[in-house]
């Protein structure tokens, strides 16, 4: 067992150093004397898709998967070999097999889910992305995957709460335009796009990403949501603005913050 780690150890060290015919025969000397190590069986997948044979990948990872059934990555990267063969019922049959069995992680059930949304099942795949998300409530690629998914379901109220979900947890200028044009389209207003995520989300941008926070889709809108960095959360639609000592004008419709007064309460 010794001698099987220190070649399936030289064999990992030859493949980061991309050495692929070195990394190979160290590997296939290590399943020589240990024959059931999953990860081996692993590591002589990637090397036959690295090299442009997903079929022989896809044999490797079921060995690998045999050896190790507990192990989520293994069907997932049989999976992603099938789907390059054009077999993505195929695919999507072993991964649904693997959540029967309990072998179950969220990037698996975002796979899945991507396979069943791919067949024009969204309802099964919506399930999945949810699923995805109470395994790890910060998965972002299940939370962008599953409000797309119900953008095309023509839900666009549960669309747009899901990317504003999705902006919250990535933070970022681009999330929160998405966000914003999804709220708009639900709604109409920049007011209404304002409340889909309400004040207490909007966080001050990084300094990297300032200059690009007025401009991530919304045009030409002054929006509440595209404020300066200088400026405390305009909340007009409130009936009340404010501003900082010192800080800039704020994006809103009204131009009321720039003055910092207060105005009259709108209905």
């Amino acid at each position: 067992m010794t001698d099987a780690m220190d070649f399936l150890r030289a064999g990992a060290a030859a493949l980061q150093r991309g050495d692929r015919a070195g990394a190979e025969r160290r590997i296939v000397r290590a399943l020589a004397l240990v024959p059931g190590h999953g990860e081996g069986w692993n590591i002589l997948g990637v090397l036959a898709v690295s090299a442009g044979d997903p079929a022989g990948g896809e044999t490797r990872f079921r060995r690998a998967f045999v050896c190790a059934p507990d192990n989520p990555n293994y069907p997932r990267s049989q999976a992603e070999c099938l789907k390059r063969q054009g077999r993505a019922d195929r695919a999507a049959g072993l991964l649904a097999g693997a959540v029967r069995r309990g072998v179950l992680s969220p990037d698996l059930a975002c796979d899945l889910g991507d396979l069943r949304l791919g067949a024009r099942d969204g309802a099964v795949a919506v399930a999945l992305y949810r699923l995805a998300l109470a395994l790890a409530p910060g998965h972002a690629r299940s939370l962008n995957n599953l409000a797309e998914a119900l953008g095309k379901a023509e839900r666009p109220e549960a669309a747009a709460d899901a990317f504003a979900r999705l902006a919250v947890l990535r933070g970022t200028a681009a999330a929160w335009g998405t966000a914003g044009r999804r709220c708009w389209r639900r709604g109409g207003r920049t007011r209404r796009a304002w409340r889909c995520a309400g004040p207490s989300r909007l966080t001050r941008p990084r300094p990297s990403t300032g200059p690009t926070w007025a401009s991530p889709g919304w045009g030409g809108t002054r929006s509440p949501w595209l404020r300066s960095p200088s400026t405390t959360p305009c909340a007009c639609h409130r009936g009340w603005t404010r501003r900082e000592p010192g800080g800039g004008r704020c994006g809103c419709s009204t131009g009321a913050c720039a003055t910092g007064r207060r105005i009259t309460k709108r209905g």
